[in-house]
């Protein structure tokens, strides 16, 4: 067969687009040589039982045979004749034949025989027929032991090898169900740079091939670069066959692509780090500390950030290095063979791992920016009674300053951070579907492809002087105890929170103040009118800092002998750019135009 792959048309039959696949990926690969170690080599089909099972059968049992066995007559011929027809049939048949008239003749006499036997030698068989123009070598596990030095020699111009070992050898002596798992590590152990390992079996399915990789890797100390778990029911499909090898002959590049990748950004990271530590005292003063001082940002923050830089400067020079064209070339070459078509929709990747690095890549989880107390950006999720708001504020008014204020056109006491509401789970098509007046918060959800809805028009405003507190508490809760005495300051604040902090104390310490006072004047002003004692939780909510959200809140709760709560916890953060997309437009749907009504419209 051609080596040119099938079109993957209506006019091409899978089968035959997986065998044409089969052979191009062999020639990507310079596949010359196939090694298939099987204790089924070594079985022979013997006629001897079959006469045995069908000497003693009346008219009805051969009748039966028959009709079950249609590649032998044995019903109205003579004893002796039969076994003359048969010996001169067997003669003829191959090992795969053998087994299967055995196995349905055994089943029609109610006679035992393994059927893992014909399963086997048919396997054999497929991938023997799929590889005809390949060196193919069948070998058994005895025979493996004695050879094997010699086998796998390279072959002429750079040439590979193919090896596929069964797991379960116990057909021939000496050897037992894992014994081809020591075989393999054998192999593995050998590093033949040119031999590409794979081990198969019945044992698995082609559902649980994953799985037992997972549990060969941890069993038997075997890297996942060093081996493809393949179950031998792909042996009987040739699209399941040809997807099987795809991911055997993708192993070992994938692996030598990540593993040059990631030397190549070592080096980036090295020269990085030496540009870093170059820096002068002078200029570093003036660009880590000065800089971000003034602009309330963190020296770690800037500093990462410099490095970042320099990172991203020096790994595409690193690339182009003469040193690094074969990764280049490593990965055209996995382009191309990804590319091949196998006749079937192929394996679907873990949506598990795939979900959660675009979760990582999206989200900074609670658990990482409340212990390292980081201030609070567009883009933050508030928990606020079991639902979820992301801060909606430009990111420049909520910047904290070198003085610990921002810089607002009005009282820092007054600035109102809106909070807009994560509403339902949605996919992206039931997003793009929906009405206007949402945006969208893809990957939310670390073990899902479906993100949620934010609703533009559901929004609670809060004072950011009760957000600031989130910062200051390791778990991300708006919560003060005053009752401590003065607050020790958490040293990784950086300069501007420190101040900060001194002033949500100071604050905060102030309110007390007023809402003590006022309860004492309110008390003494209702003890004898109590038609004013439901108004209490009116007065609290006045003294308290600007919230949009009492029937969210218990406000009676907030404030408890010198203890505040206000019942909002930081969870989530939304990265940039993502963060700045979303507030364009949500700030794109509050500026929007009301336009007059169209009065030709009929209904």
């Amino acid at each position: 067969m051609s080596s040119t792959v099938l079109s993957n048309t209506t006019s091409a039959r899978p089968a035959d687009i997986a065998k044409s696949a089969i052979h191009t990926m062999a020639g990507i690969r310079n596949i010359k040589k196939v090694i298939v170690i099987d204790d089924i080599v070594d079985y022979h089909p013997d006629v001897e039982p079959l006469f045995g099972w069908i000497r003693s059968l009346d008219e009805g049992g051969r009748l039966n045979v028959e009709t079950q066995c249609a590649e032998i007559k044995i019903n109205s011929e003579p004893y002796d004749v039969v076994v003359a027809e048969i010996r001169e049939l067997w003669a003829e048949w191959d090992q795969v034949k053998k087994a299967k008239i055995l196995r349905k003749v055994a089943e029609a006499t109610k006679n035992e025989f393994d059927p893992s036997i014909q399963k086997d030698l048919s396997a054999l068989s497929n991938l023997k027929n799929c590889l005809q123009d390949i060196d193919f070598i069948e070998i058994s596990p005895s025979q493996w032991r004695s050879d094997k030095s010699i086998l796998l020699e390279r072959p002429p111009q750079d040439g590979r090898i193919l090896c596929l070992i069964d797991k379960d050898l116990s057909r021939c002596s000496g050897f037992s169900p894992e014994s081809g798992v020591t075989l393999l590590k054998e192999v593995v152990g050998e590093k033949h740079a040119h031999v590409i390992v794979g081990i198969i079996s019945h044992q698995f399915e082609v559902a649980t091939e994953v799985e037992h990789w997972q549990s060969f890797k941890n069993a038997y100390e075997i890297d996942f670069s060093d081996f493809i778990p393949l179950s031998k029911d792909r042996m009987n499909s040739y699209p399941l066959l040809a997807e099987g090898l795809k991911y055997t002959f993708l192993n070992q590049l994938a692996e030598q692509v990540k593993n040059q990748l990631a030397a190549v950004i070592q080096a980036a990271s090295a020269k990085a780090q030496k540009e870093i530590k170059s820096l002068n005292v002078f200029n570093f003063r003036h660009i880590v500390f000065e800089s971000s001082t003034g602009e309330g940002v963190s020296e770690l923050n800037t500093l990462s950030r410099i490095y970042d830089i320099h990172l991203e400067n020096e790994a595409p020079q690193i690339l182009s290095h003469a040193k690094y064209q074969d990764l280049h070339v490593l990965v055209a070459l996995t382009r191309k063979l990804c590319n091949v078509p196998v006749g079937r929709d192929e394996i679907s990747p873990s949506t598990v791992v795939m979900n959660n690095l675009r979760h990582i890549e999206l989200y900074e989880a609670g658990s990482t920016l409340n212990p390292s107390y980081s201030p609070i950006q567009t883009g933050d999720i508030f928990e606020i009674s079991g639902k979820w708001y992301i801060l909606m504020a430009q990111p420049c008014d909520l910047m904290v300053r070198a003085s610990g204020e921002r810089e607002v056109n009005h009282s820092a006491a007054d600035l109102i951070g809106p909070l807009v509401a994560v509403g339902k789970e949605a996919s992206l098509n039931e997003f793009r579907k929906s009405k206007e007046g949402k945006g969208y918060l893809p990957y939310i959800a670390n073990d899902s492809d479906k993100g949620r809805l934010v609703e533009f028009d559901d929004v609670v405003y809060v004072n950011v002087q009760v957000l600031d507190l989130a910062v200051f508490n390791e778990k991300g809760v708006c919560k003060i105890d005053l009752t401590k005495g003065p607050l020790v300051c958490p040293t990784r604040l950086h300069s501007p929170w420190v101040a900060r902090y001194g002033k949500v104390q100071e604050f905060y310490s102030v309110l007390e103040k007023r809402i003590i006072g006022s309860l004492k004047q309110f008390d003494s002003f209702t003890s004898s009118r109590r038609k004013y004692v439901g108004i209490k939780s009116l007065v609290l909510q006045g003294l308290f800092p600007s919230l949009s959200i009492p029937q969210i809140i218990n406000t009676a709760k907030i404030y408890s002998n010198g203890k505040f709560d206000f019942g909002i916890r930081r969870v989530l953060r939304l990265r940039e750019p993502e963060a700045s997309s979303l507030l364009r437009a949500y700030l794109s749907y509050k500026a929007r135009e009301a336009k007059d009504h169209d009065f030709a419209k009929v209904k």
